[in-house]
Formats: structure tokens, sequence, C-alpha cells
């Protein structure tokens, strides 16, 4: 029991470069980007704020523009929401910029979050646009991607705002 006690002791007094600190910080842009950063594993996430997807009247949702640095990966941009709608499964499983070209995507994850009186459900994703295709893509400030479901032709419209993209890039140098 005195080695429990002794344990959770030093573990409560553990220093706070050992855990996830947050901050912001406003690019030369205007835009705040939330920092969550962990030094003793040599992470750091890096998130402007949520957009609102366009869907139908029954999809809600928001997205966010971000980048995580991990010692063992290359840093990327990253386009990451949530949808939320009532009936049945749109199984969301690519991405596409105007005119077809594909966005790597990647569906997170899918929930059943209510069937009382019909079902609820949630489905979350990734998008991770290259340096070229926001070049290529971009227009009148925003970046278009559509987030589709193959097997049940629902849509969504993400407009990526390029000055988030920039504000982030500027800040996770």
């Amino acid at each position: 029991m005195k080695f429990l006690i002794a344990f959770v002791a030093i573990a409560a007094s553990a220093p706070a470069s050992a855990q996830m600190v947050e901050s912001k910080v406003t690019a030369s842009n205007g835009i705040v980007i939330e920092i969550n950063k962990d030094d003793f594993a040599g992470r750091a996430e890096y998130g402007a704020s949520f957009e609102k997807l366009v869907g139908s009247s029954s999809q809600t949702g928001q997205f966010v523009v971000a980048k995580i640095i991990n010692p063992n990966s290359k840093p990327r941009v990253s386009v990451q929401g949530f949808v939320g709608y009532r009936g049945e499964w749109h199984h969301y499983d690519n991405a596409i910029f105007k005119g077809g070209e594909a966005v790597e995507f990647i569906n997170t994850k899918k929930d059943v979050v209510s069937c009382r009186y019909g079902c609820s459900y949630s489905e979350s994703f990734i998008a991770f646009p290259t340096t070229e295709q926001i070049t290529k893509y971009a227009e009148n400030g925003v970046l278009p991607i559509q987030i589709r479901g193959r097997s049940s032709g629902n849509t969504l419209l993400l407009n990526v705002p390029i000055s988030h993209i920039a504000a982030i890039n500027e800040v996770a140098k």
C-alpha cells in the first residue's frame, strides 16, 4: 500500500513537459491557430477554427484544417471533419476536386447515434490535399472538396479557406 501511495504521489508531481500543452497563436493573416504540443513525445497538433460543411438539409457537420507533426511521419495539411444525418447510411468513402481528381481520403469512424423513431448516424473523415492540388484547385480564396458516398450517391461540399491552410503552414514551420 505504501508503494502505491508513493507511486501516485510521484506521478502527480510529474513535470508538465511530459504532458500535452495547449496554446494559441495568431498567424500574420489574422487566423488564430490552436496548438497542442507534447514535447516528451515530440508531437505537435495545429488546428484552425471549425467551419460548417455544405450538405442537404438533413446533414450537419463541421471540418477543420490541421497539421500534425510527429517524429516518425512527414507533416502534411489535412482536412478533418464529421457529419451527422438521419435515414440510411451514406458510407462516405472518397473525395474529389472539381473535375474529378481524387483527394487522399479516409473514413475514420462510422457510428449509429440513435435508432429511436428512425436512425441517426455520424461519420468522421480526413482528407489530405497535396500542396500541388491546393495550388491547382484553389478558387476565390477557397479549396472546394466534394466528399462522396459511391454506393449511396450522397455528397458533401467542403469550402476549405485557403487562409486557414496558409496560417497552419506558417505557424507549423
